[in-house]
């Protein structure tokens, strides 16, 4: 195995550290059943409207 392979793979182990010190407070993929839409979604509205224009010119 060559070095670039062997430091890509310390990367990602590092990487993967921080996902699961992250996994227990993931709030909504930790949950038996889906997150009701109509309950959060104004909850992300707020946040879009926050830090992105009304329009967005793709």
């Amino acid at each position: 195995m060559g070095r670039l392979c062997r430091f890509a793979l310390f990367a990602l182990e590092e990487m993967f550290d921080w996902v699961r010190k992250f996994n227990p407070y993931d709030l909504y993929s930790k949950g038996a059943s889906k997150p009701k839409m109509q309950e959060i979604r104004p909850y992300y509205d707020d946040s879009i409207a926050e830090f992105f224009p009304e329009k967005i010119d793709w």
